[in-house]
């Protein structure tokens, strides 16, 4: 859950950064966005990954301090319910307002077809009072549009942008923005991501319509759009087309579309950045293959109140194994304890043999490397696949050591 958190969120703002900073072509921006947007639907540190390594060390520092507090968070935090199950709740609140949604766009849409009139254009329809345009639907998509602006001079400008909606299937797009916003309607970024994406949506359709038209001639037109708009008082609003930033659509008519080369180095820098320090974040959970009377210990210990450092090490049940990190000789010995056989009975009939979960006992020995001097030693018992923790010492006391472990055999 960790790491999916703080992938998601470097993701995310990288995504928000680079649309407002470095990307200007909308088809770009919105392609950054809808990326990060989805990220957020992919399972991160959810999974163990495998790798053929005996030894993995802990992650980059920098990386560990990000990631200690939340871990703490989480593990200080008493719930009933996991994290997980807390997160599919909330999220299947989600799904019932994303119904309600689809209810409520199948109304407006109906109610559209029974107020609309017919033009000579194919599937577009004039509404009294709209003070809009939009499309409906899926198959077919419909426009819809005021009455008053079909028989304006923006005619043409507003058709071609309604149009272009249709040719980029946007309505299928703002579907599943739509879907997302009420997945993770608890996730500012997902907010953040989401009304971005629509606005881009927007603007992408501005920017496709000024390259088929005269320099100037769209903007202005736009511009000649919204004041009508302005002077109409209509309780009829496209549900899915809503866009406050009008004025600003206007401004980036008149920007420069093509990237700089310190643009496109930028861009590329900070792309690999954020998916090397995704990678980075992803490397704790790779975890070589278990084999038959083997063990993976996955170990966090602090020695004399320092900073807390993690290692994991495959082992032979039964044998020891060492490590030395910096000038410290660690030393385990594993040792599975087999699990018993448990009847259940039921009215004195035997219905089942149910197999206790594996114990494995471990001992431990703390040494200087270099100058062979114990410094601590002990042992901890853990059931398999679940943290178990011992304290030897006080943690201002000299040569005092706080180990936690998780011993992890293969599934029989």
């Amino acid at each position: 859950m960790t790491e999916y958190l703080i992938i998601n969120t470097m993701v995310s703002l990288w995504a928000l950064l680079t649309q407002h900073y470095l990307l200007c072509d909308a088809r770009h921006q919105f392609t950054v966005l809808m990326i990060a947007l989805f990220c957020w639907l992919l399972p991160f540190g959810w999974f163990q990954f495998q790798a053929d390594v005996t030894v993995l060390t802990v992650a980059q520092p920098m990386v560990s301090q990000i990631k200690q507090p939340m871990v703490n968070l989480a593990n200080s935090t008493s719930f009933d319910l996991s994290w997980l199950q807390i997160l599919a709740i909330l999220m299947t609140l989600g799904l019932l307002r994303f119904v309600f949604d689809l209810i409520q766009m199948h109304q407006q849409h109906q109610s559209f077809k029974a107020t609309g009139q017919a033009t000579d254009l194919t599937d577009v329809f004039t509404i009294k009072s709209l003070n809009n345009a939009c499309v409906t639907g899926f198959k077919p998509s419909l426009i819809w549009i005021d009455e008053a602006l079909y028989h304006s001079e923006s005619q043409s400008a507003i058709l071609a942008h309604e149009q272009q909606h249709i040719k980029n299937k946007d309505p299928y797009w703002l579907l599943l923005i739509v879907l997302m916003e009420r997945l993770f309607w608890f996730n500012p970024l997902v907010w953040l991501l989401a009304q971005s994406s629509k606005n881009c949506i927007e603007r992408r359709c501005d920017q496709a319509c000024q390259k088929t038209m005269s320099q100037g001639e769209y903007q202005t037109q736009l511009a000649k759009t919204l004041l009508m708009m302005n002077k109409q008082n209509s309780k009829l609003t496209n549900y899915m087309s809503q866009n406050p930033n009008n004025i600003q659509r206007i401004q980036d008519l008149n920007k420069e579309y093509t990237m700089r080369i310190k643009q496109k180095f930028v861009l590329t820098i900070t792309t690999l950045f954020t998916m090397a320090a995704s990678f980075t974040v992803l490397a704790d959970n790779v975890r070589p293959p278990i084999g038959e009377n083997q063990i993976l210990l996955d170990v966090k210990y602090s020695i004399d109140g320092s900073e807390v450092k993690a290692l994991s090490l495959l082992v032979e049940d039964g044998k020891e194994a060492s490590i030395k990190i910096n000038e410290q000789m660690i030393v385990f010995n594993p040792q599975i304890i087999q699990p018993q056989f448990k009847e259940i009975e039921v009215d004195k009939v035997v219905i089942a043999e149910h197999a206790l979960i594996p114990q494995i006992i471990t001992t431990f020995e703390f040494s200087d490397g270099d100058k062979n001097t114990d410094l601590s030693r002990g042992a901890i018992i853990s059931l398999n696949k679940q943290w178990a923790g011992i304290e030897i010492g006080q943690p201002d006391q000299k040569n005092s050591v706080s180990l936690e472990l998780k011993a992890t055999v293969a599934d029989s």
